[in-house]
């Protein structure tokens, strides 16, 4: 080749190689680009698991011999799971709330953590009275054979909500032990034909929960069928293991919705949770001084007039509007609910109440000691 048109093809080849490096800085631009928007715009679904299917699921249950799942029985459990709720939901570490890989602990299985998440620990003060008695942790209650104040006549489908079956939630209570979901659990889908905790969540750990609009399990707050909410899973605070002011669960309340956290609670403790147009209000809660019952998804400016002015987490309350952030009970407005007085799996005191409801306190210049001030009068000042 001569040299003419060897320097030709040489500068043909630079500028091939120049279009080249050119082409790709714009490619990768526009990836940087694509990454940017999308990184800033999207997030990972809170319930929607990672990792490797062998961390939760097994195919033959058998491995060298040995039982796959982890607390190394035989049996095989329902959806190839390696671990149930309670096994998958408890943890022996001294006040260890949420596990590696972001798994909240329900269940300490030596003592009361000192700080519990929302709903407290099933452990509670280890008796019938201070949790709720859960398969798998604990005998039935040796007192109650139904949940107090059960009526089997109001258990219907939270409104919205698409259930995979016919028939909602357990009518007759003799002999069965509440679950962590199904049937005869507050999780997941309460349709009759769903009679295992596997059935009731089925999916729900895979499912994108960006969207909370209780239509589906896993679209509904902490896959509680039905029921609206907003979930606190922020970095350092994730399910709510420290609650502030401006940081915690924003819990949905309205009267008479079926969406509520309080109906949540009323499909089995029907009898607190009567409204103006439910059934047996007058006898049950009443709908007005002088109150029978203390009432739920009532506004607590219209119970306590401007005592309560801010969102306090040791008596937490609902509202039509739920947020994490900061809330202003006497104009969005607050609303009372069962989680205001109680925890749902268990407490350190006797009902599953968050406060010590014998506890006083001396007041400064009264001289007098004052029961439940960090309790009941948090809502209640003026009766200091």
């Amino acid at each position: 080749m001569k040299t003419g048109k060897i320097q030709k093809c040489h500068k043909t080849l630079k500028g091939g190689e120049k279009n080249m490096r050119k082409a790709f800085s714009v490619i990768l631009v526009a990836f940087l680009a694509m990454v940017l928007v999308y990184g800033v715009s999207t997030r990972t679904a809170d319930a929607k698991v990672s990792g490797q299917c062998v961390n939760c699921h097994t195919m033959h249950n058998s491995q060298g011999g040995a039982a796959m799942r982890f607390d190394s029985n035989a049996t095989p459990l329902n959806t190839l799971l390696r671990g149930d709720c309670v096994s998958c939901h408890s943890s022996t570490v001294a006040n260890e709330v949420v596990k590696a890989g972001g798994i909240p602990v329900v269940y300490s299985t030596t003592a009361f953590p000192a700080v519990p998440l929302a709903g407290g620990n099933f452990y509670g003060l280890n008796n019938d009275a201070s949790r709720h008695n859960v398969v798998g942790i604990a005998a039935a209650d040796a007192v109650l054979t139904a949940p107090p104040g059960f009526d089997s006549t109001t258990v219907t489908v939270p409104t919205g909500f698409v259930q995979s079956g016919t028939g909602w939630g357990i009518t007759n209570w003799a002999g069965k032990e509440v679950t962590c979901a199904g049937a005869q659990g507050c999780h997941g889908d309460r349709s009759v034909e769903n009679t295992s905790n596997e059935a009731g969540v089925k999916g729900g750990h895979h499912g994108d929960d960006s969207t909370i609009d209780g239509t589906t399990t896993v679209k509904s707050y902490r896959f509680l069928a039905g029921i609206k909410g907003v979930e606190m899973n922020t970095a350092g605070n994730q399910w709510e293991q420290a609650p502030t002011a401006t940081s915690h669960n924003g819990y949905y309340g309205a009267a008479g919705s079926k969406n509520s956290i309080n109906y949540l609670c009323g499909e089995c403790h029907t009898k607190f949770h009567a409204t103006a147009s439910g059934a047996n209000a007058a006898t049950n809660v009443g709908t007005a001084s002088p109150w029978l019952r203390h009432p739920t998804d009532v506004s607590v400016a219209l119970l306590s007039g401007a005592d309560y002015t801010a969102y306090n987490p040791a008596v937490p309350v609902a509202s039509a509007l739920p947020k994490t952030g900061a809330l202003n009970p006497t104009t969005e407005p607050g609303l009372v609910m069962c989680l205001s007085c109680h925890r749902a799996h268990g407490s350190n005191q006797l009902d599953l109440l968050r406060f010590d409801y014998t506890a006083g306190t001396t007041q400064a210049g009264l001289g007098t000691t004052q029961v439940n001030a960090t309790g009941c009068l948090v809502c209640h000042v003026a009766q200091r």
